[in-house]
Parts: structure tokens; C-alpha cells; sequence
């Protein structure tokens, strides 16, 4: 069975392959399977390929225009966390923990590209425009994207753990033993990671609605 720091074959659970959350996610993708790694490959020429078009993009943006497609960005994540989680959902339905180092690898070549365009526009605003202020909001918003991101790879691998432990517990007669107090234990580090990435969210918002009033000003001046 999956105990909460380890891996080994579940009673008709689901047994996660996936390696402690403080590996870095897309590693841990790769290391699963051979098509993550070749996604992997391709991301990082397409960054490559990417950097100097969209430098020269930002380049003739305005500070507005450049605020703005920083919360764009942001938009964009936000629709790539519900993707991730709902495929998450999905392998926790289904069962198949296969499908999941799959799910990983789109999510994190998504959130590059997203984080990349997003330094990119830090660093306009900064170099070309002056605007060291606006430029340490958006080093705020990704020291908070980072973690979160972390925090909530660590909350897959939990529920993943949930669930194969879940399995055993149903399929045991002593339902007030190791394999029950096991499953609490892990219950209790879902919901604290839960917890955890919900601080993030909020942290985020906030530093989200400074660069809103930042462009609002901007804008009006």
C-alpha cells in the first residue's frame, strides 16, 4: 500500500509513481515518462525561440499596455490551475495514475511560457520605462505564483496518497487501525495544504489589485 512518505503497490487504489513534492515538478514529469521529457525538450526551444520576438514586442508597449498584459497573464494561469486540478480530478475518478505525469507536463509548459512573458514585462518596465515600483509588485507576484505553484503540486501528491490509502481502508475489516490512523494523517495534510494555497491566493489578489490601481493611474495620466 502508499503510505504518506513512500510508494509501493495499493489494494485496488491508486498508486502514485510521483516523487516527494519538493522535487521540481517538471523533473518529476519527465522522470515518469518519456513523452513528459520530450515535451520538456520542446519548451525550452520554444522559450529559446520565443524571448527575443516577444522582447521586441513589449519593446513598443506603452506602461499601461504592459500592466494590463501582466494581469492578462495572470488571467491565463488562472485557467491553467483549474486544468491542472481538474485533470487531477480526473486520475483520482478514473484511477488511472498513468495519465498524470501528462497532466503535469502540459500544466508546467503552460505556467512557463506564462511566468516567462511576465519577467519579460518586469524587465521592460524596469529598463526601458524607469518603473522600479511596478516592477517590485510583479517580483512580489512571482515569488507568490512560485510558491503556490509548489504548494500545490505537493497538494496533488497528498490527494494522490489520500486516495490509494482511502482504498486500503475500505477494503480492511480493522477499520481503527494503522491503515486508519494513516489516512487521517494524510486527510489532515490535504486540508492544511489546502489551507496553505488558499494564504497564496489571497496574497496574490492582493498584490494583483496594486498593479490594477497601478494601470488605473497610469492611464489617467
Amino acid at each position: 500500500k502508499m503510505g504518506p512518505t513512500g510508494g509501493g503497490g495499493g489494494s485496488g487504489g491508486v498508486t502514485c509513481p510521483c516523487p516527494p513534492p519538493e522535487q521540481d515538478v517538471v523533473t518529476a514529469a519527465a522522470e515518469a515518462d518519456p513523452e513528459a521529457q520530450e515535451q520538456r525538450r520542446a519548451l525550452e526551444e520554444q522559450r529559446k525561440q520565443n524571448e527575443a520576438e516577444l522582447r521586441a514586442k513589449l519593446d513598443n508597449m506603452s506602461v499601461s499596455e504592459l500592466l494590463r498584459a501582466v494581469l492578462s497573464a495572470q488571467g491565463e494561469r488562472t485557467v491553467t490551475y483549474k486544468t491542472y486540478d481538474g485533470g487531477l480530478d480526473t486520475v483520482l475518478s478514473t484511477g488511472n495514475i498513468t495519465a498524470y505525469p501528462g497532466v503535469v507536463a502540459a500544466a508546467t509548459a503552460s505556467f512557463s511560457v506564462l511566468s516567462d512573458t511576465i519577467n519579460a514585462i518586469r524587465t521592460t518596465l524596469v529598463e526601458k520605462h524607469g518603473r522600479k515600483d511596478v516592477g517590485k509588485l510583479i517580483a512580489d507576484l512571482q515569488r507568490s505564483e512560485k510558491e503556490k505553484l509548489s504548494t500545490t503540486a505537493a497538494l496533488h501528491l497528498e490527494r494522490i496518497r489520500e486516495k490509494n490509502e482511502e482504498a486500503v481502508v475500505m477494503g480492511s475489516d480493522n477499520t481503527g487501525g494503522a491503515d486508519s490512523r494513516v489516512h487521517n494523517m494524510l486527510r489532515e495534510g490535504v486540508a492544511t495544504l489546502r489551507a496553505k494555497v488558499q494564504e497564496l491566493v489571497e496574497t496574490i489578489n492582493e498584490t494583483l489589485e496594486e498593479i490594477r490601481y497601478a494601470a488605473v493611474e497610469e492611464e489617467k495620466s
